[in-house]
């Protein structure tokens, strides 16, 4: 149990436990927090520490022991259950496999930059770089607050733009041309497919948000409006009858997913017209129909799968001759075509759902060939006058 005390302006707690490991009593302190209600909570995160079992001695726990934790307290429940999927994916299938034994007290940065450099080097995207390094960096800032290590290895890590080019592949999204190849060939495949992709495109949502929406609930047809504010949590979904704990539907990756779309007059049509097949098809499936949800993209009631919408889309782009391009990189298409369009990056970053506006001008930095075309139009027009040096008489060689 933890004890407090004021010294001067600042408060401290100590606490007395026994050593699990050598069965002596052991006495833990740190001071230097501004209140009480600080220092209670640092003191409650490290009981929680001893109570799991992690050695207060940092020099003895292993990395892959603290990170097993910090996902079971921290992360567990505690954030959407596909970022706690990214971040379990990082830890197991990326850290510990490459620390393995080695104790979190023993790593350095040039460990760490090892790590990250090794990651590059076996040919991972950069996304994927730096998720990895996003779930470390949050677990070892826990482990600072925790007192178990004093400094952030993972900090002004590089992760160097131009180690990508050897692996660089296509782009990954549509032009405007490949955007309307993409939509023809996907018109010729099932209804429920083509829907689903043009809505992504003239959107932009994520894949998930996009499955999670239901009619009253999202779509308001009156104000030609999308209001996402949750997404499909792909690991609870259970057939028809099935009891089921985990809940289906959660909140979106971020607060600042929580948003109104505004949709164009073309995709209202489209979604008024999909919504009366929707309803002839709960007809002829009568009963079979699952109507525990009201989803919007779903002929069956059920919401449809990773595996099926990726499939359906490497057919159609295989069928349009397009480069392959994942469902994800149908939302980069989007941001692509307002920027090309002109469109603001303060607009882009709220239609997109970022936290940022950093977020969005570092994914969307690089520029296409009709963005170059379009910016060079606005520089000419606004200079051409006077910087025409023939009109203006400066001809070569005068002086």
């Amino acid at each position: 149990m933890a004890t407090f005390r004021k010294r001067g302006k600042k408060w401290e707690y100590r606490i007395r436990y026994v050593d699990k490991t050598t069965g002596k009593k052991r006495e833990i302190s740190k001071g230097g927090f501004d209140s009480k209600k600080e220092a209670t909570f640092h003191a409650n995160e490290r009981e929680r520490q001893l109570f799991h079992g992690l050695d207060t001695d940092s020099k003895k726990v292993l990395l892959k022991e603290y990170l097993t934790e910090w996902l079971e307290t921290y992360k567990k429940g505690k954030v959407s259950q596909n970022t706690y999927k990214l971040h379990k994916n990082s830890v197991n299938n990326h850290i510990i496999p490459y620390f393995q034994n080695i104790k979190l007290a023993d790593i350095n940065k040039i460990d760490y930059q090892k790590f990250i450099n090794s990651l590059i080097d076996k040919g991972f995207s950069k996304r994927t770089v730096e998720i990895v390094h996003s779930t470390m960096s949050n677990s070892i800032k826990r482990a600072i607050d925790l007192d178990m290590i004093y400094k952030d290895f993972t900090n002004r890590i590089l992760i160097a733009a131009d180690r990508f080019k050897q692996y660089s592949k296509v782009e990954n999204y549509l032009t405007k041309e490949q955007t309307t190849q993409m939509l023809n060939a996907a018109h010729k495949d099932k209804i429920i497919y083509y829907m689903f992709f043009y809505t992504l495109i003239e959107t932009g949502m994520r894949k998930g948000e996009a499955l999670a929406l239901e009619w009253d609930e999202n779509i308001d047809f009156d104000n030609k409006v999308i209001h996402v504010n949750r997404t499909i949590n792909y690991n609870a979904y259970t057939p028809i009858g099935q009891k089921n704990s985990k809940k289906l539907i959660g909140s979106t990756k971020t607060y600042d997913s929580v948003r109104s779309i505004a949709i164009p007059d073309r995709l209202i049509h489209a979604l008024r017209d999909f919504k009366k097949y929707q309803n002839e098809c709960k007809l002829k499936l009568g009963a079979k129909y699952d109507k525990t949800f009201d989803f919007v993209f779903t002929t069956t009631g059920k919401p449809l799968t990773k595996s099926t919408l990726k499939n359906a889309l490497d057919r159609i782009l295989k069928r349009a001759e397009l480069h392959d391009v994942s469902i994800h990189g149908l939302r980069h298409s989007h941001a692509v075509l307002l920027l090309e369009a002109g469109v603001e990056m303060k607009y882009i970053q709220e239609r997109l759902g970022h936290k940022s506006i950093e977020i969005t001008a570092d994914i969307y930095s690089h520029v296409t060939p009709k963005i170059i075309e379009n910016e060079q139009s606005k520089y000419d027009a606004y200079v051409g006058q006077e910087f025409n040096l023939e009109k203006s008489g400066a001809k070569a060689g005068q002086r």
